[in-house]
């Protein structure tokens, strides 16, 4: 994840304890495809467990630097790379942005 001032932010320090209490997902992919607009892939723990969207995205906008749009999109599954793997985070940002 990339924040207002251009520094990268890494998965793990997304992803902490407060994170994942407010979306309690199997699974999930943070797709940034602009500094303030992030979509939230995830395969839902439970379905009846209420998401903390308001707090996401205060977190989420803490993080950035900036106020951020946030889109949550609950899916079945997530797609994998041509290696097999789930890619976690994925930027569409230019690497200069």
């Amino acid at each position: 994840v990339r924040q207002a001032d251009g520094r990268r932010i890494w998965m793990h320090d997304v992803l902490d304890a407060e994170c994942v209490r407010r979306l309690p997902a199997v699974r999930l992919q943070i797709l940034q495809s602009a500094i303030s607009k992030i979509e939230i892939c995830y395969i839902p723990r439970d379905r009846a467990v209420p998401i903390d969207r308001d707090g996401l995205v205060a977190y989420l906008s803490a993080f950035i630097g900036q106020p951020i749009e946030l889109q949550l999109s609950a899916v079945d599954t997530l797609p994998r790379t041509i290696g097999g793997k789930h890619e976690s985070l994925v930027s569409k940002l230019a690497a200069n942005a």
